[in-house]
């Protein structure tokens, strides 16, 4: 038997972490990710990332490390990560919360600890705390039963293992939508992390019109376009992530009236992830979004390592089966999962 007093708990600021407990913790976290994705894994070395900006009293990313003494050694068996920010960088006002205990560590106590040592790392100017958990899970349970907070909605993950399509059947098909599209006097233009401060204001602008945010899985609130100016440029600095994206452009005027955007990992060459895809009210079309996806996927396979594309995007209902064109992209149903916002009285009370 395991009892709760064999757990160390012990809070670092991420660049506080030991160098003897970042392997651990890496492995931790990938160990996470494997049981919560479809998805091939990152390397290590992501998990083990250091933050590109100084922690202070406005941004943080905090870790509780429980660690337990097995056969004379120190061995991490679930971390708490916690990260923060206040007016600064793409989100703000937040704290985002993610906690993980060994499957062989678990219905000890372990995560209360965590839970609670969190409890006494929150900055005054947070509101609201958001967490993620597979659908059915025991986190998601804890989160209903112990927090007693309802899940704000939920978040369905979809993948296509492109690498079983025909890159001739892509091919063909993408010539025949963008042929549509010019019969409709559109036409598809590409950027990227490299060339975006071309229409890095257009992008603003029309993402701004378009882009939903608590419609698009995601748990943060709209944002201004001051702030969607410099996302391509945050995703870069923060994440070493590359992003490509092509717009749908009118002829007659080339004004902006769709967009795709996709992202690709340097820990992760074979995963691509579809982030956003939209297009203004009066050019809802679905097979404009039918073109820019294959765009999309023709890149993917045409330039790139890419052997997974995950997107959550799709939005389908549970009864709902996929529609004919998604399934022509060889997209699947992954893992669904519930996003809860909790206030923070809520959660420092319960």
């Amino acid at each position: 038997m395991i009892n709760k007093s064999d757990f160390v708990i012990n809070t670092y600021f991420h660049s506080e972490i030991p160098n003897t407990l970042k392997k651990g913790l890496a492995i931790l976290m990938k160990a996470q990710h494997m049981e919560h994705s479809d998805m091939p894994v990152h390397n290590l070395s992501y998990y083990r990332k250091p933050l590109n900006q100084p922690e202070d009293d406005e941004i943080g990313l905090i870790y509780i490390l429980a660690s337990e003494q097995l056969k004379g050694k120190t061995e991490l068996v679930g971390y708490a990560r916690f990260e923060y920010r206040k007016n600064s960088g793409y989100n703000q006002n937040y704290g985002n919360l993610q906690i993980y205990v060994r499957k062989d560590r678990r219905s000890r106590g372990c995560g209360t600890q965590l839970l609670n040592a969190i409890r006494e790392e929150i900055p005054d100017f947070l509101t609201t705390i958001t967490m993620l958990a597979e659908k059915d899970s025991i986190s998601s349970k804890i989160l209903e039963k112990i927090l007693r907070v309802e899940k704000t909605f939920e978040s369905r993950h979809y993948f296509s293992v492109i690498q079983e399509l025909s890159i001739e059947n892509v091919l063909e098909l993408e010539r025949k939508a963008i042929e549509e599209l010019e019969r409709k006097g559109l036409e598809i233009i590409y950027t990227d992390s490299n060339t975006f401060h071309e229409y890095e204001n257009e992008y603003a602008q029309l993402l701004e019109v378009i882009w939903n945010i608590g419609k698009n899985a995601s748990e943060y609130e709209p944002f201004p376009v001051e702030r969607l100016r410099g996302r391509i440029q945050y995703f870069r600095e923060e994440f070493n992530i590359f992003v490509y994206i092509f717009f749908v452009r009118k002829k007659s005027d080339n004004s902006l009236v769709a967009i795709s955007e996709n992202i690709l990992y340097e820990s992760n060459a074979r995963v691509a992830d579809e982030a956003i895809i939209g297009s203004l009210d009066e050019y809802k079309d679905e097979q404009i979004e039918h073109a820019l996806r294959l765009k999309s996927l023709a890149l993917l396979l045409q330039e790139t390592e890419v052997t997974h594309w995950e997107s959550s995007l799709l939005k389908l209902d549970e009864n709902q089966l996929l529609k004919p064109n998604d399934e022509i992209l060889g997209f699947r149903i992954g893992k669904i999962f519930n996003i809860y916002k909790i206030p923070i009285k809520q959660f420092l009370n319960r």
